[in-house]
C-alpha cells in the first residue's frame, strides 16, 4: 500500500468513528428528558411546516401582486 493510500483509509477510519469519539449519537442522549424529546418533536414539527408556508406565502404574495398589476392596467386604459 503506498502512502497515498494509508493516509485515505486513515482519513476514512477517522471519519466513521468520529461520530463515537465525539458522542455525536443523537438517539443514545438526546432523547432521555421528556422536555428534550418535547423539543425535538416540536422542532421537527416547525422545520416539516416551514416549507409549505413559505412557498404558500410566495404565491398568495405573487397573486396578489399580479391582481394589483392587472387592476392598474386596466384603470389606465
Amino acid at each position: 500500500m503506498s502512502v497515498r493510500g494509508a493516509i485515505r483509509s486513515l482519513c476514512a477510519a477517522l471519519v466513521v468513528g468520529s461520530p463515537e469519539i465525539a458522542q455525536a449519537c443523537s438517539v443514545c442522549s438526546a432523547g432521555r428528558d421528556d422536555e428534550v424529546r418535547a423539543a425535538f418533536v416540536g422542532t421537527t414539527i416547525f422545520l416539516s411546516v416551514l416549507p409549505p408556508v413559505a412557498i404558500g406565502a410566495g404565491v398568495l404574495w405573487l397573486r396578489r401582486r399580479l391582481r394589483e398589476m392587472e387592476s392598474a392596467d386596466s384603470d389606465r386604459a
